[in-house]
């Protein structure tokens, strides 16, 4: 991630599909990342489950860009298997 914050120009948006927060305070992880790619003029987005969310993954993206929750659309992105299909997913014959 690092090496495309900083190889690009203009700068895009990083869309982050994830919960995980872990190494924040050891200057690690995914928020260390996103925090160095706001830096560097780049838009970002968060899409997680809220209760598997870390707080300060979640509060940074809400801060400083999109937190988009996924609890709002699991019937389009999940399914069980054997029951039931993703809404809008049709059926492989």
């Amino acid at each position: 991630m690092a090496n495309q914050v900083l190889g690009v120009n203009p700068p895009g948006v990083i869309v982050l599909l994830t919960g995980d927060g872990s190494g924040y305070n050891n200057d690690q992880g995914f928020i260390k990342q996103l925090e160095l790619a706001h830096k560097h003029g780049w838009q970002i987005e968060v899409v997680s489950w809220d209760l598997g969310c870390n707080r300060l993954l979640k509060r940074f993206a809400e801060k400083n860009g999109v937190y988009r929750t996924l609890e709002t659309v699991y019937n389009q992105v999940t399914f069980i298997n054997n029951k039931r299909w993703a809404i809008g997913e049709k059926q492989a014959t």
